[in-house]
This record gives structure tokens, C-alpha cells and sequence, in this order.
């Protein structure tokens, strides 16, 4: 209902720059101060979105990754205790099993650059599972929470 409002028009027929305008601005009336809900969430339709996304998931290797500051690449100026809280979020359980998923939180940041894309552990970590093999625990930057 806040999104129709927000575009003053057909939803099906506005352009994408006015939708996600519109978007943000729905976001921006929604939003609680320290609340890690996103403002749109996914509607089970068993078509598009499956019911249950963790059954729905095909089966096949998986790697579930994350950096120990996710979050401020969203909130940057997040509580440390906010930020903590949000690394719960970042790894089902249940899907982690289903998949039997390699899944670590990667806990090193190079001075000056937040993103670990071009640093070694996470390539490393990535060549690994690619190439079908379970990454190293060894580089003190990876913290195994499953192995």
C-alpha cells in the first residue's frame, strides 16, 4: 500500500528508476532505528517463492560466507552490539546442514579497505570451494563455524 502511494501510479507500468525511488522512500517512513528487518520482504507464493526456501533449496555444494562487519556495509554507523547481533543472521543452520555447506565468517579487514573481495584468504577460500575441496581454517583470518 506505501509503495503504490509512494509511485502515483501503476506498479506494473512505472519505470525502474521511479520504482526504486519510490522504494527508498517507503524505506525511508518504515525504517526503525536499529532494526536489522529489511522493509520488503519476499511473499511465499509457491510459484516465484517457495513456502519453505531452506526445503526448496536444491541440493548441491555451497559455501555460506560473511565478514564479521557485514552489516556496516549497509549501517555503517551501527552499534558494535547491533553488528554482533546481525552476524546471527547470516547463516541458517538448517540450510547449512540440508547443504552441507562450508561456512565461515571471515574476521580480517586490510587497513584502509573494507571489501576482502581481492584480498588471499577470501580467494583462496573461493578457489577451494570451486574446486570441489573444503577451504583451509589454518589462515587465522577464516573462523570455521561448521566445518
Amino acid at each position: 500500500m506505501l509503495l503504490r502511494q509512494e509511485l502515483g501510479g501503476d506498479l506494473r507500468t512505472v519505470t525502474i528508476g521511479r520504482l526504486l525511488e519510490a522504494q527508498l522512500r517507503v524505506a525511508a517512513k518504515t525504517a526503525e532505528p536499529g532494526s536489522l528487518e529489511p522493509p520488503f520482504q519476499l511473499v511465499a507464493d509457491d510459484d516465484l517463492v517457495a513456502e519453505d526456501l531452506v526445503e526448496a533449496a536444491p541440493a548441491g555444494p555451497a559455501l555460506i560466507s560473511w565478514t564479521k562487519d557485514e552489516l556496516r556495509a549497509l549501517v555503517p554507523d551501527a552499534p558494535q552490539d547491533v553488528v554482533e547481533a546481525a552476524n546471527g543472521f547470516s547463516v541458517s543452520d538448517r540450510l547449512a546442514a540440508k547443504l552441507d555447506a562450508f561456512v565461515y565468517r571471515f574476521d580480517w579487514e586490510a587497513p584502509g579497505n573494507p571489501g576482502l573481495e581481492a584480498e588471499t584468504g577470501l580467494r583462496d577460500v573461493w578457489a577451494a570451494f570451486l574446486h570441489g575441496k573444503r577451504p583451509s581454517a589454518t589462515w587465522a583470518a577464516i573462523r570455521p563455524m561448521r566445518p
